[in-house]
């Protein structure tokens, strides 16, 4: 419902421009065609010479009233499609195909097994901490997944949103949470390559960021979702 009336508001205003201009074209062209005619039918003399200058004033500023009319609806409506054709891309490529991105990198699941990581390499068994972190690198390597799809749209972001969503990505980065090619390894390899990456430095990290981690990440969401409430809105009242 919300498209199709979405495609009749934009229609509309290119039918509308192309009717208005071939209304104005066949306006212009009838006048052309009965001016041929007005010395014929009014004889055109000293005394009615300067009726005739003033009624062509007239019929010129009627037709410039017009085509500037038209050309301001065309403007006004190109305007409006544009704006609207922006608020949709904003929807569909980036805060949507982000939010659930977020909500597939399931915060809860990252926090429980860096805990875990945490205990563990406290208590030196860093090759079963190895485990949970392996889990957190699978779980971080599907959100980069989704993410790369949506990182060319950013732009459109808001600034509230940008800086807790960067926050995060950031964080995975220098802690090595995004290997490439990690959908090629088997679970062994996985498990290897996790215990290879995981250092002092990345654990203390980790496990001293957990509640801003978790912050971030609600901080996301409800930016999100405010941002997708008030472009719908916008949406909205542009298709009336």
């Amino acid at each position: 419902m919300k498209n199709k009336q979405l495609k009749q508001t934009i229609y509309g205003g290119i039918f509308g421009g192309i009717f208005g201009a071939f209304g104005l074209i066949m306006l212009l062209i009838i006048v052309l065609a009965l001016s041929q005619y007005i010395p014929i039918i009014i004889s055109v003399d000293e005394n009615t010479s300067g009726l005739a200058n003033i009624s062509a004033t007239i019929i010129l500023a009627f037709l410039t009233a017009i085509y500037v009319f038209l050309t301001y609806q065309i403007v006004a409506q190109s305007a409006a499609d544009r704006k609207i054709r922006f608020i949709e891309r904003k929807l569909e490529k980036l805060y949507y195909p982000l939010r659930t991105a977020l909500k597939h990198f399931d915060m809860s699941y990252i926090s429980d097994n860096i805990e875990k990581m945490v205990d563990l390499i406290e208590e030196g068994r860093k090759g079963d901490a190895a485990y949970p972190f392996r889990d957190i690198i699978d779980r971080m390597w599907y959100f980069k997944i989704n993410f790369d799809q949506v990182s060319p749209y950013l732009y459109m972001a808001s600034n509230e949103l940008d800086d807790p969503v960067m926050k995060i990505i950031h964080l995975a980065e220098s802690n090595k949470l995004f290997v490439e090619k990690w959908e090629v390894l088997n679970p062994t390899e996985k498990y290897d390559k996790a215990y290879t990456l995981m250092d002092d430095d990345t654990v203390a990290e980790l496990g001293s960021k957990i509640d801003l981690i978790v912050c971030w990440y609600c901080q996301s969401l409800e930016v999100i979702a405010k941002d997708i409430a008030s472009n719908k809105k916008e949406l909205f009242e542009s298709v009336k």
